[in-house]
């Protein structure tokens, strides 16, 4: 029996196919055979070996436009497998279930107010304390500040998995790991060498951003755009001009031929999760959603050049 696991490709989504990881060695032995696909907006999803029997899970994300997520839930049943769970947390995968009513049916969780690895956690781990580490990537992808910890443990702990390569198909052994060993050792670590991560990490953000972002417009709304590999809101609002705009944009020409553009807002009657869906419907992929405060699209350079107003 083989075991797919799709997941978003990034912390979250790290965390959450590493807590399935984790439950399924437990219960299915070390060897158990997990075939990890990271998966994001605009890439399609690696199908082929799903075959009859097997288990199939979507973490913290859905294939956009709906019809290609109920297409996907099609594939799973015409090839007999033995389980599809789904689980997620973005308003844009809970709105697919309105456009389409079947997609109700798939075993799982979608439920907005919690990270997916949160939910994750929860569905497979049932009256066990939730680990802090899951707790803190939690806290940084529902960008609760207030929580505490969030320059002391919840960015350093962001800077360290991305230098550790936290993605369990290029580290299978860290979350397993990590998950049973002593988490007040790894914490004390991460704060140490996270913490000096993260402040030459944020000096290049900072040069790059005073040396290439720009104010100007996007899609009506008045903004920070820079030409770069997607990056979180942190640096956006380190600068000076970030109480001058609506939003925040990155926009970069990824491997799959694509335009993929991030954006981000502090403004709460501003519903990114709306506008990047309809902007990645207006153009050639019809692939876009998020959350409130932070979404994405992927487009063609005709509709993102339109986009954009200097």
């Amino acid at each position: 029996m083989r075991f797919h696991v799709f997941y978003h490709m990034d912390a979250d989504g790290h965390a959450s196919a590493g807590i399935l990881q984790d439950y399924l060695q437990r219960t299915h032995g070390k060897d158990v055979d997990i075939r990890f696909q990271p998966i994001n907006y605009g890439m399609e999803p690696y199908t082929r070996d799903i075959g009859r029997g097997d288990a199939v899970y979507m973490l913290d994300f859905a294939l956009q436009p709906a019809q290609k997520m109920w297409d996907f839930v099609k594939l799973c049943e015409e090839r007999e497998t033995k389980a599809l769970i789904w689980i997620d947390h973005h308003k844009t995968s809970i709105e697919t279930e309105k456009e389409v009513p079947e997609l109700k049916r798939v075993f799982g969780i979608r439920q907005e107010g919690k990270a997916a690895c949160e939910l994750v956690w929860e569905f497979f781990n049932e009256g066990r304390p939730m680990n802090p580490v899951v707790e803190l990537v939690s806290n940084w992808d529902m960008w609760r500040r207030d929580a505490g910890d969030w320059e002391t443990l919840v960015v350093p702990l962001q800077t360290y998995l991305r230098f550790v390569r936290s993605d369990p198909k290029h580290n299978r052994e860290f979350w397993p790991r990590l998950l049973n060993s002593n988490t007040q050792e790894f914490l004390i670590k991460v704060a140490a060498e996270g913490g000096m991560l993260t402040q030459y990490q944020h000096q290049n953000e900072d040069s790059r951003m005073h040396g290439f972002a720009r104010v100007g417009k996007f899609a009506g709304h008045k903004a920070i755009i820079i030409n770069s590999p997607q990056m979180n809101s942190g640096p956006f609002e380190r600068m000076k001009e970030i109480s001058e705009v609506d939003i925040m944009v990155a926009w970069v020409f990824n491997k799959q031929g694509q335009f993929s553009v991030s954006i981000y807002t502090q403004k709460k009657e501003i519903d990114l999760s709306v506008l990047c869906k309809r902007l990645g419907q207006e153009g050639p992929y019809k692939s876009g959603g998020g959350h409130p405060g932070a979404a994405g699209f992927q487009t063609d350079w005709e509709n993102l050049s339109k986009l954009m107003e200097f």
